[in-house]
């Protein structure tokens, strides 16, 4: 067979050039530390590297949520703490505020004062931020104060909605609490009602408490009133009676149900809405401001029921912060356990990464020596190779 000069110079081109080559990517391997620099290397590999990878990029994001979740949490629960301080500290007043046979108009003025004070720094609690400048009682609102003057009184102008992060691949996190779940809507521990005139359809509106005590005594629900021949039969709304109120009774002019003071008529029919009274923390210091502001104008047996209600409200204020915070705490510890667990499994992630992708340097060079002397005998054998013509023969 016949070898053309040009042959040969491919085919040593050839050689040459898959030795550096090879040489090249050993020295990139070294370089890097990596065994699988392509997908080409390890198809098989170079795929699981890639799924371990995103893995550890996911764990990273989780731990940056956790650290998110972990400082809005940490400053709620400094908040709460705060705030149930100032709770705590207005319960005190408001018993010191109980002894009306001594305390006079000037020294109510006084702890009306202090009052004030506090409602101040309930509002600037109320509205703590965290240290992106969000609101942390407000919602999904957190971009305005949770609460703010409107019409000469403080309202809450975030909404129901609580952030939450994901933490690892299972579990997430709620990293906020509304205001409307832990300042609003807290009971007085008194009944309130509503009327309504179920045959003219309408509200009724000229019924007063006379005893808030009966009022109180009351579960709430609704009665159905109707007065038929001068006689007024109350029952729930199945038909059945409801102790302590009688079945049936006269109808005289005004008359008392539950507490209540009204005036009926033959065929008249009502539905009395008997519910839980519920207030805020901040509306509740507000009128035991009020009433110890104008404490020279009422009776006072009018200003030990504000006061007791006052109390009331508060201890239940006490209880409702305190739910909170134990469930603060539980996503706190929740947080902790998670961010072990995502180290753990970031540590796995890697040993098995590294176990794919890093390079056995002994390995390494070994071959590398090996691959120059392949294409240092590529060269040598080339040049010699290249000298054979016929002319050194004739």
């Amino acid at each position: 067979m016949r070898v053309s000069t040009s042959q040969i110079y491919t085919i040593a081109n050839i050689g040459m050039r898959d030795a550096q080559a090879a040489i090249n990517k050993t020295n990139s391997q070294m370089a890097s530390g990596q065994r699988v620099l392509t997908p080409a290397d390890d198809p098989v590999a170079a795929t699981q590297i890639m799924q371990l990878t995103q893995q550890l990029a996911r764990l990273e994001q989780f731990n940056k949520n956790i650290d998110v979740a972990e400082n809005k949490l940490s400053l709620e629960e400094v908040a709460l703490d705060s705030i149930t301080s100032l709770v705590q500290g207005m319960q005190e007043l408001a018993v010191s505020a109980g002894n009306t046979a001594t305390l006079t108009p000037s020294e109510y003025k006084m702890m009306a004062a202090e009052v004030d004070s506090r409602i101040k720094e309930l509002l600037n609690l109320q509205n703590t931020k965290d240290s992106s400048g969000q609101h942390i009682f407000a919602g999904y609102q957190s971009a305005q104060p949770a609460y703010a003057e409107q019409g000469g009184a403080v309202a809450y102008q975030g909404d129901d909605g609580s952030v939450s992060l994901q933490v690892s691949e299972s579990v997430t996190i709620q990293a906020s609490d509304p205001g409307r779940k832990i300042f609003e809507g807290i009971s007085t521990s008194h009944n309130t009602f509503s009327a309504y005139d179920l045959t003219a359809t309408s509200e009724v509106t000229g019924f007063t408490v006379a005893d808030q005590d009966a009022l109180d005594q009351m579960v709430p629900g609704t009665l159905k009133i109707s007065v038929a021949g001068g006689v007024i039969s109350v029952t729930d709304n199945n038909g059945n009676s409801v102790p302590p109120i009688p079945a049936s009774q006269p109808n005289t002019a005004p008359i008392e149900i539950a507490g209540i003071s009204m005036s009926l008529a033959d065929g008249d029919t009502l539905a009395l809405n008997i519910k839980p009274e519920e207030s805020s923390i901040m509306q509740t210091l507000t009128n035991f401001r009020d009433a110890m502001l104008n404490a020279a104008n009422v009776t006072d047996a009018e200003l030990s029921g504000v006061i007791d209600k006052t109390l009331g409200t508060l201890n239940n204020a006490v209880t409702r912060i305190g739910e909170v915070q134990a469930e603060v705490g539980a996503r706190l510890n929740t947080l902790e356990s998670t961010k072990n667990l995502n180290a753990d499994s970031a540590l796995y992630t890697q040993e098995v990464l590294g176990s794919l992708q890093d390079l056995d340097y002994a390995e390494a060079t070994t071959r590398l020596q090996m691959q120059e002397l392949v294409l240092s005998a590529a060269q040598q054998s080339f040049a010699k190779v290249s000298k054979l013509t016929l002319f050194n023969y004739l």
